[in-house]
């Protein structure tokens, strides 16, 4: 079930699309119209995103199949803020 924010982003999204003129690339046949590859994202879709990332390797690691993980961009100290 699509939430209220989900909706709401991929209207933004939309709107960004239409605003490049990516929304239906003629010159380009073997792109898919729907589909762009430089979405812009604002601070508080970073931080979801962080969340989501932080989730997803928690499970991986609950899961055994990892005893730790890191980034090239996150300190210690701000995946434990996450």
């Amino acid at each position: 079930q699509r939430t209220l924010d989900m909706l709401h982003k991929e209207n933004k999204l939309e709107k960004q699309l239409d605003r490049m003129d990516l929304r239906k690339p003629s010159k380009w046949t073997d792109v898919d119209a729907d589909q762009v590859d430089f979405p812009q994202l604002s601070e508080d879709s970073i931080r979801e995103l962080a969340l989501e990332i932080v989730r997803a390797f928690t499970q991986v690691i609950n899961m055994n199949m990892a005893f730790y993980w890191g980034t090239l961009r996150w300190s210690p100290t701000e995946i434990m803020i996450v």
